[in-house]
């Protein structure tokens, strides 16, 4: 589905925090369920190539240093921001924890990386990302 201006994602009220989307309230409580610490829009990155010259993710887990990003279907916009947010962090650090999520609507998830200089992305269960940044090695 193409990226459509005139969509407007319904703001969501959870534990006093208002997300931008329903999934990302949903993303959240997932958290919350599993006990893992997040912090929400944590860091704004800011880089010439992101169409507006900045990039917020929706999701840090500080104790991996890992990153989520969730929108309802992964269209042009969001690809690039992906590609040039792993271009910025890394895609995973030494210990071979992937480092950026997607997450989409629908709560698939993948795990992106560049790779040959393009976005590649990995699919994974939602819970199993979570225990996986947290687990290491697991």
């Amino acid at each position: 589905m193409p990226y459509n201006d005139n969509y407007r994602a319904k703001s969501t009220f959870y534990r006093g925090v208002w997300y931008d989307s329903n999934t990302e309230a949903k993303v959240a409580e997932a958290l919350d369920d599993i006990g893992l610490v997040y912090e929400y829009h944590r860091q704004c990155f800011r880089d010439k190539r992101f169409p507006w010259g900045q990039y917020t993710p929706d999701f840090h887990l500080p104790n991996t240093d890992t990153y989520v990003e969730v929108a309802g279907v992964l269209d042009q916009r969001h690809r690039g921001n992906l590609t040039t947010f792993c271009e910025i962090v890394g895609s995973y650090d030494p210990s071979n924890i992937w480092r950026v999520w997607f997450i989409d609507g629908d709560g698939n998830a993948k795990a992106c990386h560049i790779e040959n200089g393009m976005l590649r992305m990995q699919s994974a269960p939602v819970p199993n990302i979570f225990y996986a940044a947290e687990h290491p090695g697991m």
